[in-house]
């Protein structure tokens, strides 16, 4: 298991963002849901709070293990997600670094955005 830590504040986060984004938030279900960042609840609070403030977050993504790739890239395809992640112009993982580099990896042209690090096992 590892630990990461978040990267900065949520008004760090949205001074990142614009409200005509379009907001996929991609959670990992394992580590970093122990780190209180990921998971579903943490990826619902963060949704609804970025809601409230007026953006536009279309899909909250729940992923087994983000460091897995085939798990990734699998939403490139898959019939319920496929569509939304073309339409996505930011993604935010709620993921360890390995989670992020896949993230970005499979989905090169959406602004991916890094809120975590990971410092050790």
């Amino acid at each position: 298991m590892i630990v990461s830590i978040r990267k900065f504040t949520y008004d760090e986060l949205v001074s990142k963002l614009k409200k005509d984004d379009k907001i996929v938030l991609f959670a990992c279900g394992t580590c970093i849901k122990f780190c209180d960042i990921g998971g579903r609840d943490r990826t619902h609070h963060l949704a609804e709070k970025l809601r409230s403030d007026g953006y536009n977050v279309i899909r909250e993504e729940l992923c087994g293990a983000a460091c897995l790739l085939d798990l990734i890239e699998k939403r490139k395809t898959d019939e319920a997600t496929a569509k939304t992640f073309e339409e996505a112009t930011v993604i935010i993982p709620l993921t360890c670094e390995d989670g992020y580099d896949n993230i970005a990896y499979a989905f090169p042209d959406a602004n991916v955005i890094s809120v975590t690090k990971t410092v050790g096992l």
